[in-house]
């Protein structure tokens, strides 16, 4: 099959990440590594944690979400993989 234009199909491919608003989230879990940490929202109040009651900042938490959308794509993979685990995704949430 011959393409319309010499452009690659990752050129019409969306580079950035589209955050949600921290307002429509319900909990977060950032993992690096073995470690995980979890921030929960109750009473439309942020906690940091899943059973504490220390208070997460509300600033803080927006501007995580925010972060997200200023994510970039590098590179896109072609075809799907048999091995997920080769991309880290092998264990969806």
């Amino acid at each position: 099959a011959q393409l319309l234009t010499p452009e690659p199909l990752s050129g019409w491919r969306q580079r950035t990440l589209t955050a949600p608003a921290a307002a429509a989230l319900e909990a977060i879990e950032l993992c690096s590594g073995e470690h995980t940490m979890a921030l929960t929202k109750r009473d439309g109040r942020w906690y940091l944690g899943e059973g504490t009651g220390e208070r997460a900042s509300e600033e803080a938490v927006a501007e995580l979400v925010r972060g997200v959308g200023s994510l970039a794509v590098r590179d896109f993979v072609d075809g799907g993989p048999a091995d997920l685990a080769a991309l880290g995704l092998d264990r969806p949430r």
